[in-house]
């Protein structure tokens, strides 16, 4: 594989630059400390609030309003979901101590982790949440359990069908930046387990759902677009 193809397969992850969780040692064990002030997260959500996103999904900036959704999708039950447990929240300078999550990224690489990351949306979807972002950092997989450990622009109570769209669009959009380069037909066999995982747990999806999602739609290829939409129709 030439060099350009390799660096064409492995984008570069920012992500480490606008990560707003620390770690820090208590009694020998790792917690996680998140701070919802630190300008990464700020910076982060500001590049994607601009018009029209606020339209397709209702994506906030502001540090309590993120730390509250979070809070609320942590707290709630949900069976078969797992999150870290919160060992402390301060509101006056909001930030939230969390249990650390040993693992690894799930993988957009892998048809286990796919389907399991279908599995695991459709179990948060069928309980009325929808979680704005999936990227893959937000999902640890951690003897074999799928955690989601970031949920700061999820929504209880899910309100409208289209944001349950967005969830599943910008997942379409992960897996192809996993590997820009994978066929049509490669493409389709994971959007297709992905697709298998979601409906196996009661998750049910139109195009007319997926459509909404116009600004993502926009950063997908049309060939696979048209594949997406075969698949679920």
């Amino acid at each position: 594989m030439s060099v350009i193809r390799k660096a064409l397969r492995r984008p570069i992850d920012i992500s480490t630059l606008l990560d707003q969780t620390d770690v820090k040692l208590v009694d020998g064990n790792k917690v996680a400390v998140k701070h919802y002030t630190k300008p990464s997260g700020l910076i982060k959500w500001l590049i994607l609030n601009f018009p029209p996103i606020p339209f397709y999904y209702p994506l906030t900036l502001d540090p309590e309003e993120r730390m509250k959704r979070e809070i609320a999708f942590f707290n709630i039950e949900i069976e078969g979901v797992f999150r870290p447990k919160i060992y402390k929240i301060n509101w006056e300078k909001i930030f939230m101590e969390r249990e650390y999550i040993e693992g690894r990224e799930i993988s957009l690489e892998s048809i286990e982790d796919i389907e399991a990351l279908g599995r695991t949306i459709s179990k948060i979807h069928s309980a009325g949440f929808c979680l704005g972002d999936t990227k893959p950092e937000n999902f640890i997989v951690s003897n074999e359990k799928v955690y989601v450990i970031d949920a700061e622009q999820s929504l209880e109570r899910c309100p409208k069908k289209k944001y349950i769209g967005w969830d599943i669009m910008l997942t379409a959009l992960f897996i192809f930046w996993s590997n820009p380069l994978a066929t049509p037909q490669e493409y389709s066999s994971k959007f297709s387990t992905f697709l298998q995982g979601y409906r196996d747990e009661g998750g049910d999806l139109s195009w007319e759902i997926l459509k909404e999602a116009h600004p993502l739609i926009l950063l997908i290829p049309p060939r696979l677009v048209m594949i997406i939409k075969s698949l679920v129709e």
